[in-house]
């Protein structure tokens, strides 16, 4: 399956991918480097972590960089209103609730906010369901169901 990511999605990973390359990975090479001069490498616990802090920062560049080399982006004002896809908002009636959700990618999920991935299986459950319909979600604790009741 193609990797998704909304515009919004995207742009926070930009300043992420920004941020670590023009901040922190200055920041932490300048750490290694005050650290060596501390002498015996060996035994520099704070040279052990500037270089573990390094390799941080460099890998999650390099998934950053992967990622938005390879996602596919989804503009939400280009989304079909007539199902639940990605980049969708959407109202659903669990019990007594109405909770609003949106699907996302899986670099985007923000529980609090109900961003929830196309991966996850709420996510799954939900997807090309239209209004009206009946998701039944099953869980450790039971089966929850959820009713889609608009798509925004």
């Amino acid at each position: 399956m193609a990797q998704y990511l909304t515009k919004e999605g995207r742009d926070k990973l930009l300043a992420e991918l920004d941020h670590l390359k023009n901040t922190a990975r200055k920041a932490v090479i300048a750490r290694v480097f005050t650290a060596k001069e501390h002498g015996d490498l060996s035994e520099n616990a704070e040279y052990s972590q500037a270089k573990e802090d390094q390799a941080t920062i460099e890998s999650r560049i390099l998934e950053i960089e992967h990622l938005l080399k390879n996602a596919e982006i989804v503009v939400e004002s280009t989304v079909p209103h007539t199902q639940v896809g990605v980049g969708t908002k959407f109202n659903a009636r669990f019990g007594d609730k109405h909770m609003e959700f949106m699907i996302v990618g899986p670099e985007e999920v923000d529980p609090g906010a109900n961003k929830i991935s196309y991966e996850s299986p709420l996510g799954k459950a939900f997807m090309n369901r239209k209004v009206g319909e009946k998701v039944i979600i099953k869980a450790p604790a039971g089966e929850f169901e959820y009713e889609i009741v608009e798509i925004k």
